[in-house]
């Protein structure tokens, strides 16, 4: 294999790392929605505009914190297990570790084939354990989601309006 599209496949495992780490961090501030906005703020609203101020400005301030902070905010308001709270940790040691200091850590690696090898490697792991919690995540949420009717067909159908909605017309 050529030497830069190796290269390039190294960049390309750290951006889909990193992708799945956002990924994570979205789906824990979606759960903070179902677990602390709509039980504490949902009745008091009157029209879909102050909702969608709302709804809006508690993404933002959610966003604007660190994944440390996000699973904080999330243990407030919802009883994890034990295996996600495990998971969530390692995630936000090995999410801070690749945004701070991955590629110093690994320069000796990036210079050969056989190390670069091993950073997709160590990379599609990170890549493994993001998608691993987010699932977790996503399932003991479930219950909570399709509590307040957001049904996976009516999340499936949103999704595919979306889409249509959203696509370039050529």
């Amino acid at each position: 294999m050529d030497e830069d599209i190796h290269t390039k496949e190294v960049y390309a495992h750290f951006g889909l790392a990193i992708y799945e780490a956002q990924v994570l961090e979205h789906g824990i501030v979606n759960s903070l929605v179902y677990c602390d906005l709509i039980p504490s703020k949902a009745k008091a609203v009157n029209t879909k505009e102050e909702w969608a101020s709302l709804f809006d400005a508690f993404m933002d301030s959610h966003f604007e914190t660190t994944l440390g902070r996000m699973i904080k905010a999330l243990k407030t308001v919802f009883p994890i297990t034990l295996e996600l709270e495990e998971n969530l940790s390692e995630s936000l040691k090995l999410k801070n570790w690749l945004v701070h200091h991955y590629f110093k850590d690994r320069v000796h690696l990036f210079l050969s084939f056989a190390g670069r090898n091993e950073m997709i490697l160590e990379l599609s792991r990170a890549n493994d354990l993001f998608e691993k919690t987010d699932r977790e995540l996503v399932t003991l949420i479930k219950p909570i989601r399709q509590r307040y009717g957001f049904r996976d067909d009516i999340i499936q159908k949103n999704y595919a309006e979306y889409i249509t909605d959203n696509t370039p017309k050529i």
